[in-house]
């Protein structure tokens, strides 16, 4: 960004399920989702993460556990291939390693290195 008309172009008035995502807030997602019936759980932001990738992140596992059961892709990626269960792995979060299996997860996929979430 140049100046600070570019910059007042990128500002957003309301949150999105992303900044919900980042810190949890379940009464920001249900505030959402009932006023937006078609809301795409699984689209990903301008780095390429779902909000589902964020909650994970993030350490949140309530808030994974409600897009999970709203219907969230527990093998959605990242720009690099990386899962969700690889980014619970990376940041240690049992948790939520055991949420994302439960929902499916498949601890054998890899990313575009050929690592898993073992790895």
């Amino acid at each position: 960004m140049k100046n600070w008309n570019d910059y007042k172009k990128t500002y957003r008035a309301e949150s999105d399920i992303f900044d919900f995502a980042r810190t949890g807030d379940l009464r920001g997602f249900a505030n959402l989702l009932q006023k937006n019936e078609t809301l795409d759980l699984n689209a990903t932001n301008q780095k390429g993460y779902s909000a589902l990738m964020l909650a994970v992140y993030n350490g949140e596992r309530d808030f994974c556990e409600a897009l999970l059961r709203c219907g969230a892709d527990v093998h959605s990626r990242d720009f690099i291939g990386n899962t969700v269960l690889m980014g619970s792995a990376y940041k240690g979060d049992l948790d939520i390693v055991k949420l994302l299996l439960q929902f499916g997860a498949n601890i054998s996929d890899t990313n575009q290195t050929k690592m898993t979430a073992r790895d």
